[in-house]
């Protein structure tokens, strides 16, 4: 079982702070002229109206997007915040302090254009001019409704053995098994996306993949194991090129795809395949080998296991079922009919 002292030491904490003004005010019964016609409040509810062009509120949106997505990409979701590899902490840095100037220089320019942007927002809609004037924030109040900011720190828990309520001990060494979750959802995003229902594909449809590899090589500080899916499907990638992109290796690419889209299937296959060795080469090649080369899987018994979990019985086995599955002529055998149903 992995040490939290050694997750902890490779990990820094990210959180995101943003406050952004929606530009909508709640609609009230004074709005509407024929308001008495209405339903009554505990009915029904009048919703919203839209105060500013909505157009001139997206750049904010989109930056908020930006940051989120940057730490998606390099890190897990954890603790209301997300946890990355102490290694990328100063390029992470770099990139939110770019963002953060990015934000204000926005924040600035909305601020200056805001009194403007009111009275062309009227102008569109003069039959509510009045109600809009009244229920827009003055421009004074505007530099309160925008803000960003982040912060990165590293933690050390307190209590490590539990007790009153704290997981933390559990909630760190969970870690390992958060990032191969995500990975799974992003490969069957891809999956999804590009590869399913598809059997002739060329080089740029494969792109997708360049991406999940560098996820998952972002996250693999939270577990050795993680890292060796990055370099078994680097070895698929390299093998469904040297193919031309044929179809036999399109569908076994696909098959190794619809693998990495559960994760009790890789987290019991890591376990089974990769139990004597803690070299993530040795582990990528193994898995490659199980995933491509091998005409029948390592056979295993009935079980589920999480990263760092313990051993629980299950009815279904996901290896025993890799091994029944009908075998394609070239390469490797049929990950798709194991897998093909869930979609």
């Amino acid at each position: 079982m992995k040490s939290h002292i050694t997750v902890i030491d490779k990990t820094t904490f990210v959180r995101l702070d943003f406050t952004l003004w929606s530009g909508r005010a709640k609609l009230t019964r004074e709005d509407i002229p024929d308001a008495d016609k209405l339903p009554p409040q505990e009915l029904a509810s009048l919703g919203s109206k839209r105060l500013f062009d909505p157009a001139k509120l997206r750049p904010f949106g989109a930056l908020k997007a930006r940051a989120h997505a940057l730490l998606e990409r390099n890190g897990i979701k954890f603790c209301g915040g997300y946890a990355i590899s102490a290694d990328r902490a100063d390029g992470i840095r770099d990139q939110l302090a770019d963002i953060w100037r990015e934000f204000d220089r926005v924040k600035v320019d909305f601020c200056n254009a805001y009194a403007a942007g009111c009275q062309e927002w009227m102008d569109q809609h003069p039959e509510w001019a009045d109600i809009l004037r009244n229920a827009m924030p003055s421009p004074h109040e505007m530099p309160n409704r925008f803000h960003f900011s982040y912060q990165m720190f590293q933690v050390q828990p307190t209590n490590v053995l539990g007790g009153g309520g704290n997981d933390s001990h559990t909630t760190i060494l969970d870690m390992g098994d958060k990032a191969l979750s995500e990975i799974c959802v992003m490969a069957k995003t891809i999956y999804e996306e590009t590869f399913k229902d598809k059997h002739e594909l060329k080089a740029k449809s494969f792109q997708p993949i360049e991406r999940l590899i560098a996820k998952i090589r972002a996250v693999s500080f939270t577990h050795p194991q993680i890292e060796a899916l990055g370099g078994m499907l680097d070895s698929a990638l390299t093998m469904v090129a040297q193919a031309h992109y044929s179809t036999a290796a399109v569908n076994t690419f696909k098959g190794v795809l619809i693998a990495l889209t559960s994760t009790t299937a890789i987290s019991t296959m890591l376990h089974t395949v990769c139990t004597d060795t803690n070299n993530p080469d040795e582990m990528s090649s193994k898995l490659f080998e199980v995933l491509w080369l091998e005409p029948e899987p390592v056979p295993v018994g009935n079980r589920a296991v999480t990263l760092d979990g313990p051993v629980t019985t299950i009815e279904v086995n996901p290896i025993a079922e890799l091994a029944s599955a009908e075998p394609q002529l070239t390469p490797g055998f049929d990950l798709l009919g194991m897998y093909g149903e869930m979609f």
